[in-house]
């Protein structure tokens, strides 16, 4: 990356960024500072060992298209987002190759809150990031390839008779009475039949 240059006309300093002109400032002090950053990103872009906030932001990129393209849903990006800002609160400045599964596991040990299914989710956005990356050679090395998630427990609670009844009675109430609302209640009625759960 080129070293910063005063243009005149427009009063600020500029470089060349990937063949492009980037305005860093007026300011000469705050123009030199925005390129030593921008000069160390692309450093650690070109050695493929960027920080996990620099992978996250080009993996959302990458996700939001995903949404776009129909090939992911929004509530697993918002999903994704949610966790991922969480670990990049205390990660998010290191370099990929220097996360390791103790750093993963220091960080959901903070979080007591969480039950297996929450930690689940916190593993699974994380690899993403980088399981992604490794497939598109952004990165060398995916340290957090072997890291396992909780195992996803089965939900043993069951709905008996007496509130499958109720929740159909709440369909036919007068309020209620729309087309999709008789669909909804003839779905209620075959899971009922089936065993299956609402």
């Amino acid at each position: 990356m080129k070293k910063p240059w005063h243009r005149k006309g427009r009063g600020w300093y500029i470089t060349f960024d990937d063949g492009k002109q980037a305005f860093l400032d007026g300011d000469k002090t705050k123009a030199f500072e925005i390129w030593h950053d921008l000069a160390l990103s692309a450093a650690r872009k070109s050695e493929k060992n960027p920080t996990f906030v620099e992978l996250y932001s080009e993996f959302f990129q990458y996700a939001k298209r995903q949404v776009r393209n129909g090939d992911l849903s929004m509530n697993t990006l918002d999903d994704y987002v949610w966790y991922l800002n969480q670990f990049i609160e205390i990660y998010g400045e290191w370099q990929v190759e220097s996360i390791e599964p103790q750093n993963v596991t220091d960080w959901l040990n903070q979080k007591t809150s969480w039950g297996p299914a929450g930690q689940r989710g916190a593993i699974t956005a994380v690899k993403r990031v980088l399981s992604w990356a490794k497939k598109e050679r952004r990165i060398h090395q995916d340290n957090l390839e072997g890291l396992e998630k909780p195992s996803q427990r089965r939900r043993e609670e069951l709905v008996d008779d007496s509130d499958h009844l109720r929740m159909i009675d709440e369909i036919r109430k007068p309020v209620s009475s729309s087309p999709s609302d008789k669909q909804f209640q003839l779905v209620l009625i075959a899971l009922r039949h089936c065993g299956g759960r609402p």
